[in-house]
């Protein structure tokens, strides 16, 4: 058992960090501005190294230790000094969504950032989507840019995110296309980035304006959701995504006179409900209902959760790893906060002065973030399991099934008092038991996001089968004590209505006899030969016992019966004798009357016997149980 226990203690150990979601534990981004989560709460920090206007990305390891931060066009280490080159990437400071950081797929060391570069004046942005790669082995540990600036597309708008696959290890890029229209999702894989799309054309979106190409672009923590604000649009554009196919569909829009130069866009954790902010005075933050159905009942949803008179007051949103979201103040001090944001309207306890910032400052922008690096896109395990049977007799090889749901990625299975003491499949065949016993089954199910622990004490059960031994007296055969009995004739078969401990055979043969106790194990007992039966007559005539169960003494009396002489055996359950005695009963009073036969059997250990009473021509057989 220490074993067992010890085993599952170091799986979790080993296991359990590699589950924990900790990237998104630091934050640069406005004037110097940073925050970080490492306690679980906020605390502002005043080391960074940027000043940028919007756009903004930062990673951390899985451990919460800050990698590098940037704009999209310099690149900060975790000592707040520029890269040796990191420098002139193709983004923009003035970019909503300059960039974001996702590492390889497989990679220890290998960082994609993204960047997009500013709309210009009513064009398309010239230098497009491209990508740069960040070594965190060169420059000792800190990092340097490997590779820069890898065209992908040319025209796109200052929207950009990144989306978990489906299969819980690649990712989806995310941009709104200027000419198409469309939804493009680039795979990256542990290949690298495929440079052939998936587009969707789910718009429209935009109609080939560069007023309306700022405004953020998010998904929910689920993964199956993505929502665009569309800036001069004067919306919140909803769409479906498929995270296994890379493919937006149902594409609605949330639209209002009222709702200009929307820029800001947000899920709360539970995807329930959108935030989103506008710019034109007075600025404003607002909470939509998605579960409200209709584009028309989820607008009419809306709340004003805040509101400032200022221009460009209310900016960007930002879910964080404490599940409350941030919004960004131009030039402020503070960070408002929404601190529950999965609930409905002023139940979502807005602070507007919520995070100070120790004296820096706000803009725009804040960290652009992959939602799995905040907390995962899935859900950890719930665990689920069965096999194909959990109580039997002798050995028995049995097979483990895991039905957990939120679809877990890795199983270990831990098997005490089996041959086979450990599995890391998900579903075991062939445990097999031999040994008398009960014994637990715990099964750990993990995922990307985190893992569950089940233990069944007592969880499987074996039970050793019943020893049956059968032995005759006079013309009876009887079997030990059990508690279901059937017996058979070696050539005809069962015997139908057979089902007593004991059994008079009509005619020669071989006999046997299966017993079952009351768990259902079953055991069968040798053969005896009969080769000439005496048929008997008045077969289990009236007598009384009592006490039964007895402490020492019993008392037998008959009743109406003609009596001679009484021939009594007494057997235990191994068919032995353990006393016998011939005599008159005592008292008896003819035809008529009754008689009564005191017996002291207080030198008998305590257990199940057979009690054999022979009277002339009569037989009659009793159960007797000392306590």
């Amino acid at each position: 058992m220490k074993n067992y226990l010890l085993h599952i203690i170091i799986f979790l150990l080993l296991f359990g960090d590699a589950f924990a979601q900790k990237q998104a534990w630091h934050w640069y981004f406005g004037v110097n501005a940073g925050v970080e989560f490492n306690t679980g709460s906020p605390v502002a920090v005043t080391n960074g190294a940027m000043n940028t206007y919007e756009g903004n990305a930062t990673i951390s390891d899985s451990s919460g230790n800050l990698l590098f931060y940037t704009n999209g066009v310099n690149v900060y280490d975790a000592n707040h000094t520029q890269m040796p080159n990191g420098f002139g990437l193709y983004g923009n400071s003035s970019a909503t969504q300059s960039a974001v950081i996702v590492m390889k797929p497989g990679s220890d060391s290998l960082y994609y950032i993204f960047t997009v570069d500013y709309n210009h004046d009513g064009l398309a942005a010239g230098d497009g989507l491209n990508y740069t790669i960040v070594d965190m082995s060169l420059n000792s540990g800190l990092g340097d840019v490997a590779i820069k600036n890898i065209a992908v597309r040319a025209h796109v708008y200052e929207k950009l995110t990144a989306v978990k696959h489906g299969n819980n290890n690649d990712y989806w890029i995310l941009i709104n296309d200027w000419f198409a229209d469309d939804i493009y999702a680039y795979l990256l894989d542990s290949s690298g980035l495929n440079m052939t799309p998936v587009a969707s054309n789910a718009g429209p979106f935009h109609g080939f304006d560069a007023g309306k190409s700022a405004g953020y672009l998010k998904a929910n923590r689920q993964g199956n959701k993505i929502a665009l604000a569309m800036w001069q649009k004067n919306s919140y554009d909803i769409c479906d995504f498929d995270n296994l196919t890379g493919i937006a569909s149902n594409h609605i829009i949330i639209q209002s006179p009222d709702m200009v130069w929307t820029m800001g866009v947000e899920f709360s954790p539970d995807g329930s409900k959108l935030y989103g902010t506008k710019l034109d005075p007075p600025s404003k933050l607002f909470q939509f209902d998605l579960t409200a159905g209709s584009p028309v009942a989820i607008l009419s949803s809306r709340v004003t959760i805040a509101t400032n008179p200022n221009l460009y007051y209310y900016c960007a949103l930002q879910v964080a790893p404490d599940k409350k979201i941030y919004c960004s103040l131009r030039y402020d001090n503070y960070l408002a906060v929404i601190n529950q944001p999965d609930s409905a309207g002023s139940s979502c306890n807005f602070v507007n002065n919520g995070l100070y910032l120790s004296g820096k400052q706000g803009t725009l922008g804040l960290p652009n973030f992959t939602p799995d690096y905040v907390f995962s896109l899935s859900t950890a395990p719930v665990i689920s399991l069965a096999s194909s049977d959990t109580s039997f007799c002798e050995k028995q090889c049995l097979n483990f099934y895991d039905l957990s749901t939120n679809n877990p990625t890795s199983w270990q299975w831990f098997f005490p008092g089996s041959d086979s003491l450990t599995s890391s499949l998900q579903n075991p065949t062939n445990i097999c038991y031999n040994s008398y016993g009960s014994f637990d089954v715990t099964l750990i199910a993990c995922n990307a996001a985190g893992c569950d622990t089940l233990i069944l004490q007592n969880y499987i059960t074996e039970y050793q089968s019943p020893v049956d031994s059968i032995y005759q007296s006079n013309d009876t055969l009887y079997s030990l004590p059990a508690y279901t009995y059937q017996w058979y004739e070696v050539t005809n078969g069962i015997i139908a209505g057979a089902t007593n401990q004991y059994f008079v055979p009509q005619q020669a043969g071989s006999y046997y006899c299966i017993i079952s106790d009351s768990i259902g194990c079953n055991a069968s007992s040798s053969t005896i030969i009969i080769t000439a039966t005496n048929q008997i007559s008045n077969f289990n005539f009236p007598i009384s016992i009592s006490p039964n169960p007895f402490n020492s003494t019993i008392s037998i009396t008959f009743q109406n019966q003609n009596i001679s002489k009484a021939s009594l055996t007494i057997k235990n359950v191994l068919g032995q004798n353990v006393y016998s005695r011939i005599c008159p009963p005592s008292g008896v009073r003819g035809s008529s009357g009754n008689g009564s036969l005191e017996i002291d059997l207080s030198f008998l250990p305590k257990g199940i016997y057979l009690l054999d009473l022979m009277m002339d021509d009569a037989q009659c057989i009793r159960k007797i149980v000392k306590d």
